[in-house]
């Protein structure tokens, strides 16, 4: 065998374990953008069921959201406080779940989802008349797509009739 063919050789291994390599770097990332997905929707998902647990544990709490939904300006300033804080942190988690949507880590059907969840939230008389006050804080990016889900979703009063108050 010639030092030609034995270079033949040696070039053709060697196109062959860069090629493998590329394989398995294709694999991983592939892997690693899964991974990454499924991270940002769980994370997202439990910033939303966090929230709806605080409300659902304390009796105090849930009295506030479902008064604050009803009527925001009755409350306290006290309980206003409390109030904004709570649909504050709704939008808070929608606007992480539309950055992960625009960087590709969630659906946009989850994120529409949630959207409307949020919408009819603030689709409520009170939580119109907060919104009215706190929504200058907010991007007019999110202002515009909250308006859009308002505009698509009823009051969450209407959505779940059982949960207003009986006046």
């Amino acid at each position: 065998m010639n030092w030609d063919a034995i270079g033949a050789i040696g070039e053709l291994l060697s196109a062959a374990a860069v090629i493998i390599t590329l394989i398995y770097l294709a694999t991983q990332i592939r892997q690693n953008t899964a991974s990454q997905k499924y991270e940002s929707f769980s994370e997202s998902q439990g910033q939303f069921s966090q929230l709806h647990q605080s409300i659902a544990k304390d009796p105090e709490l849930t009295k506030l959201w479902v008064d604050g939904l009803d009527d925001y300006l009755s409350l306290s300033t006290y309980d206003r406080v409390r109030f904004s804080f709570l649909q504050g942190e709704f939008i808070n988690v929608l606007m992480a779940r539309k950055a992960a949507v625009d960087q590709g880590l969630v659906s946009s059907e989850d994120y529409e989802y949630w959207g409307r969840w949020v919408g009819s939230l603030i689709n409520t008389p009170g939580g119109i008349q907060q919104w009215e006050t706190q929504q200058s804080q907010y991007p007019p990016e999110i202002r515009t797509e909250l308006k859009r889900f308002m505009d698509a979703e009823p009051s969450f009063f209407e959505v779940r009739p059982e949960m207003a108050l009986k006046k």
